[in-house]
């Protein structure tokens, strides 16, 4: 009897598990998730277009599509609907997003700041982002946000 009791709690122990998968770090991400981060605090959202062409700094909500999300573990994202690129990274590496995000449209809030990317860290993230990295010959100029917290709509 013993024995029967044992084999049906080691089924259903290696048959529990969460909903999510594990990023490289061993950390759960939840695919299922609509937000990441710390919740959306602030009330007015503006298009990333908008703030980045009136060069507005400083803590901000913005919407935007997800063009592009690290392919390694999620550490970053690429925003469209601006000519300039804008890099989103998660404020003290403390948040990860899925690659699921590629294409929605979501809010983001956090501090928006212009950036001269050198020509390695070009390089790094060209490699990241899965494009030929000895493309790069030059310093980026691009946009950065430094995001507490992500929603998609």
């Amino acid at each position: 009897m013993k024995a029967i009791l044992f084999c049906i709690a080691l089924f259903l122990g290696t048959n529990a598990h969460a909903s999510g998968t594990k990023d490289n770090f061993g950390k759960l991400v939840d695919k299922k998730a609509t937000s990441f981060g710390s919740p959306i605090t602030l009330k007015k959202a503006i298009p990333l277009k908008e703030a980045v062409s009136a060069k507005k700094a400083g803590q901000l909500l913005v919407t935007a599509k997800v063009g592009k999300v690290c392919e390694s573990k999620g550490c970053w994202m690429s925003l469209e609907s601006t000519d300039k690129s804008v890099r989103v990274t998660f404020k003290d590496y403390k948040f990860f997003v899925p690659m699921s995000l590629v294409g929605k449209k979501v809010l983001v809030q956090g501090v928006l700041s212009p950036y001269k990317m050198s020509i390695k860290e070009a390089k790094h993230y060209a490699s990241d982002a899965g494009k030929d990295p000895s493309k790069i010959k030059k310093a980026v100029l691009e946009y950065r946000m430094v995001a507490t917290g992500v929603k998609t709509l």
